[in-house]
């Protein structure tokens, strides 16, 4: 797309410009995390170059907002790398795309909602919280063989995740 461009809202924050929906790169540490792909492949591409030249040794991660296909449809340019799905909604939602999209997808969901007061004791409950999105990517990249699995191990506990909780839609 000739009108791709990246504005930096904060440092290591940038907004993608250009095409159907929000997308945007979060670059931290070495590590890339690219939030929704865009409409297509063609859409994505761009986006993928540029998260590719920010990217220094640590891992270039897609994040997927919601499974509309404005924000999906492009995940097949991040074939390698692991897609989270998180959602407030049941994971059969977002599991409703998988089979379109290359490679393993992590879904979280809140497959029981009415188990919590508020959205943020839901979200830690049903470990659909930005702690449990981040070791979800850890995970899926230490399974792959992308990175070792003693630095997913150390982030679980630095974000106060335990990986041995009971599946929260059978708690």
């Amino acid at each position: 797309m000739s009108d791709f461009s990246l504005q930096e809202i904060v440092p290591g924050v940038n907004v993608a410009l250009g095409g159907v929906c929000n997308r945007g790169l979060i670059n931290q540490g070495g590590s890339v995390l690219v939030v929704d792909s865009g409409i297509a492949g063609a859409e994505a591409a761009p986006l993928r170059a540029a998260a590719q030249e920010r990217r220094k040794e640590g891992a270039l991660t897609l994040f997927n907002t919601h499974p509309h296909g404005d924000h999906v449809y492009g995940n097949q340019a991040f074939a390698d790398g692991p897609i989270i799905a998180a959602t407030d909604y049941m994971k059969i939602v977002a599991g409703q795309i998988a089979p379109w999209l290359p490679g393993r997808m992590e879904i979280l969901g809140t497959d029981g909602f009415g188990r919590s007061d508020n959205r943020e004791y839901l979200r830690r409950f049903f470990e659909v919280n930005a702690e449990s999105i981040a070791c979800a990517a850890l995970s899926r990249l230490a399974r792959d063989g992308k990175i070792d699995k003693k630095v997913a191990r150390k982030a679980f506990a630095d974000l106060g995740v335990n990986p041995d909780t009971k599946n929260p839609a059978l708690a």
